[in-house]
């Protein structure tokens, strides 16, 4: 593994979580139903946290040397985890998220044992900290479903 690599597979990371981030605004703006309150402001707080993270991984590929994904196009582009163009219901939309982070938490594992290969200790923190984020959020969202 090389920190070309690592930057290549920060950059996919980082697709992904633009991608979750705008989805976490759809649903933000257009969640209805008995749920609204809750969810409209749990979606909020979720989006201010991914905003923060998404930000992190830019300036960490940015601190090894690359150059971050910017453009919506690179970042539908290169995201494993798809927009959502319909507006499902309230449970849908939690359901959606749940799998989302799941499947965030998964790239983030391979992620850290990649940067644990390079003995890259501020990647290992910050992929730590957005994995105990994410698995925090699912585990909400699982729960919220009952």
């Amino acid at each position: 593994m090389s920190n070309t690599q690592l930057i290549e597979q920060l950059n996919g990371l980082l697709a992904d979580e633009a991608v979750f981030y705008q989805k976490l605004r759809n649903f933000h703006w257009n969640v209805k139903g008995p749920a609204f309150f809750q969810l409209h402001d749990q979606f909020e707080q979720m989006y201010t946290a991914s905003a923060l993270q998404v930000d992190s991984i830019a300036e960490r590929i940015l601190a090894l040397g690359g150059r971050p994904f910017s453009s919506m196009k690179e970042f539908l582009d290169n995201a494993n985890l798809t927009e959502q163009l319909e507006v499902p219901n309230a449970d849908g939309m939690v359901n959606e998220l749940a799998s989302d982070l799941k499947q965030l938490a998964t790239a983030t594992n391979s992620i850290r044992s990649s940067a644990d290969g390079l003995n890259d200790e501020a990647t290992i923190n910050l992929l730590d900290e957005l994995l105990d984020a994410h698995e925090k959020d699912a585990w909400m969202l699982r729960a919220w479903l009952g």
